[in-house]
């Protein structure tokens, strides 16, 4: 399954901001098999993947594209590509071109960003490979354990979540977990 409308307006944070849930689900797609490829055109501009604009084949990895829009926004408070025109917007998706974060950011942020922007989509990291990273896991570990800080909250399904995120982690590199539900 694949969403193809990841954008920030779409994801939301439970009130006790310890799930992220995507929201309006009409556009969503289940492909029948993991090598399969959608074939329309559906999502908002500036987080459409290259091929999406090139009019071809796309699977999973264009979410990944606009994951990687989202974590720009998030760090920029701009999108990535940015144009006066439709035009000019698509030329500067299908090329790459977007400004780089600032260095005040890590760079393991920034590699990640620039990773899921990666023009071709056999390039990018899958979600597996993403949730394997070090600073991605010591993030998911401190937000499982109640935000760091002095006292650890107890949360109901800890345990299961750690074992999702370690199934998912460890899963064979030819099956690629898009959702990992926590």
């Amino acid at each position: 399954m694949f969403f193809r409308d990841i954008k920030s307006q779409n994801i939301f944070l439970t009130s006790g901001q310890r799930v992220v849930k995507l929201g309006d689900f009409g556009i969503a797609r289940i492909l029948a098999g993991t090598h399969d490829y959608a074939r329309t055109c559906v999502g908002t501009p500036y987080y459409l993947s290259p091929e999406v604009w090139e009019n071809r084949p796309y699977d999973s990895k264009s979410d990944l594209w606009a994951l990687g829009c989202v974590l720009y926004e998030m760090a920029t408070l701009k999108h990535a590509f940015e144009a006066g025109c439709m035009r000019s917007l698509v030329l500067k998706i299908i090329r790459g071109s977007y400004p780089p974060i600032s260095p005040s950011y890590s760079y393991d942020l920034r590699h990640l960003v620039a990773a899921l922007l990666r023009k071709r989509p056999s390039e990018r990291p899958t979600p597996a490979a993403i949730l394997r990273k070090g600073f991605v896991r010591k993030a998911m570990t401190k937000r499982l354990n109640g935000g760091g800080g002095g006292s650890k909250v107890r949360i109901s399904g800890v345990k299961e979540a750690k074992r999702k995120i370690k199934s998912a982690i460890n899963q064979d590199s030819n099956r690629d977990p898009a959702i990992v539900d926590m």
